[in-house]
């Protein structure tokens, strides 16, 4: 998992653009159901905790809250054993729950702006738990000066229960003024009466689950809105223009109104999926988490033979149109740490755009399973034999030129080459290598069987960073370095081979 704790504080630092456009006009990483880690699989949405998704880059926390006791727990249908706070808790005297794990996010990470939406409210019975409640967040997210860093945190408050305010600040105007968190509580179960509704709404912004804006500051429409409209089966790419599409024209809705919109939650989870056809919720929520991962469905896209998953083609588009100048905000996701989410959104706003480089041989590289954060590396050992399998962080690997050992020139399409682990000789290094056919291990030695005709779709040219590539097996003629489950494998090409992304490390 990579660590963005600091990614909007280098915006301001960095001075970057993205640090003074209205803050409801940039993209903002978020989960949905992010206290759902740890539970029952009917109702589980993340694998990262509270703490850990701040630290992946997250921003926008979806939670849903009910009361046991005097302890509020997090809530998906199912009651979980994560607890975000206790009535009449403070930093000194409970430092055992998300509340506090939250403010020391603040504390370490002092420009960093949080949205919280909180919904649901289960089992909350009398206007001292919603009082109770937010005085709880008060306890704990507002703070003068503190830490090693001298950090400090106010709630936002703009002018009161409008959401024009919203529209005019920015990530540098916030700090500036010390507010560094948003509570969004849904109207629709807060008491109404005038004198406990003040003492809320003084403190917190009110929304409603929906696609008008009224005097709320977070369009949040709900993702069965047009629920008929997209098809269970997501992975296909004409279902996902027409679930991109339903996106669209809500998010359009929210865009007629300017800069008084306020904040816009896009969810780009697939909770389409369910139910199974017998009931069962199930179906949604362990699919979710694969098809999220990228290791469940490994369906090929139409145009491209890519192998995707819903978070990695998802954040593509978003940002493909945030390009080509559309405007986006809050996106939420399922198991936000997978394809790498935030790092794209992060890169998109930090870092230049790179002019690629050919690879030589000898260099370090990396292989991706195309847009996958998925890297061929090390397996399981058996014996003598290590097979190889996917990792999720970068291996370094070499490319050396299959006859020619000491050449460390440019490598282009049709080369013959051996994918090593080592940069030792060639009579030590581990090299991918094929047994009869199919079966895959790491072998010490130079045989044929270690050939492999890298390609990239225009003979003869050079291979560059970030090109898609495609390895024959020399071998085995017809037969290329294939996916198969999160097993590597040779197999027949066919029309659509597996391509992966040759990076220098």
């Amino acid at each position: 998992m990579k660590d963005h704790s600091q990614w909007m504080g280098n915006l301001i630092k960095n001075k970057l653009p993205a640090a003074t456009l209205p803050i409801n006009k940039i993209l903002i990483p978020g989960t949905h159901d992010s206290g759902t880690y740890g539970m029952d699989s009917r109702a589980r949405t993340q694998s990262l905790s509270i703490k850990e998704q701040l630290h992946n880059g997250a921003r926008y926390l979806d939670c849903r809250i009910s009361l046991k006791g005097d302890d509020f727990m997090f809530y998906h249908w199912l009651r979980s054993s994560n607890k975000f706070g206790t009535r009449h808790d403070t930093p000194a005297n409970n430092q055992d729950n998300v509340l506090y794990d939250i403010r020391g996010f603040l504390i370490a990470n002092p420009q960093e702006v949080l949205i919280l939406k909180f919904q649901s409210f289960d089992s909350f019975t009398t206007d001292n738990d919603y009082l109770d409640f937010l005085q709880m967040i008060r306890n704990y997210l507002e703070f003068g000066a503190t830490g090693p860093l001298n950090a400090s945190c106010k709630l936002v408050t703009l002018a009161h229960g409008t959401a024009e305010e919203i529209g005019k600040e920015t990530l540098t105007t916030l700090n500036d003024k010390g507010m560094r968190v948003f509570l969004f509580f849904d109207n629709t179960d807060v008491p109404t009466d005038p004198k406990i509704a003040k003492k809320i709404w003084d403190h917190a912004f009110n929304y409603k689950p929906s696609l008008h804006k009224s005097i709320w500051g977070l369009w949040d429409p709900y993702w069965g809105d047009k629920g008929s409209g997209i098809s269970v089966k997501d992975t296909d790419l004409a279902d996902m223009e027409t679930f991109w599409k339903w996106h669209d024209d809500n998010r359009k809705v929210w865009l007629k109104d300017g800069s008084s919109a306020g904040f816009y939650v896009l969810q780009s989870h697939m909770q389409e999926l369910h139910p199974s056809g017998n009931g069962s919720q199930d179906i949604y929520f362990n699919i979710s988490e694969q098809a999220a991962d990228g290791n469940y469905y490994m369906n090929q896209d139409a145009a491209t033979g890519d192998f995707e998953s819903n978070n990695t083609r998802n954040i593509q588009h978003y940002i493909e149109q945030v390009k080509n100048g559309e405007v986006y905000n809050i996106i939420t996701f399922d198991y936000l740490q997978d394809s790498d989410v935030c790092s794209a959104i992060v890169d998109y706003y930090m870092k230049p755009v790179i002019a690629t480089e050919p690879i030589h041989y000898l260099k370090h590289i990396s292989l991706k399973l195309n847009a996958l954060t998925r890297y061929v590396g090390y397996g399981i050992t058996s014996g003598e034999y290590t097979y190889p399998c996917l990792l999720p962080d970068p291996v370094k690997l070499y490319i050396r030129h299959a006859t020619k050992e000491t050449d460390n020139g440019v490598i282009h399409d049709g080369d013959e080459v051996s994918i090593c682990t080592t940069e030792l000789t060639h009579d030590n290094r581990d090299q991918l290598s094929v047994y009869g056919t199919n079966s895959l291990y790491y072998y010490r030695g130079n045989t044929n069987h270690e050939r492999w005709t890298i390609r990239n779709g225009n003979k003869g040219s050079e291979i560059k960073t970030g090109d898609f590539v495609t390895f024959e097996n020399k071998s085995y003629e017809g037969e290329s370095l294939t996916l198969y489950g999160i097993h590597l494998t040779t197999d027949s090409m066919g029309t659509k081979p597996t391509r992966w992304i040759i990076d220098l490390l």
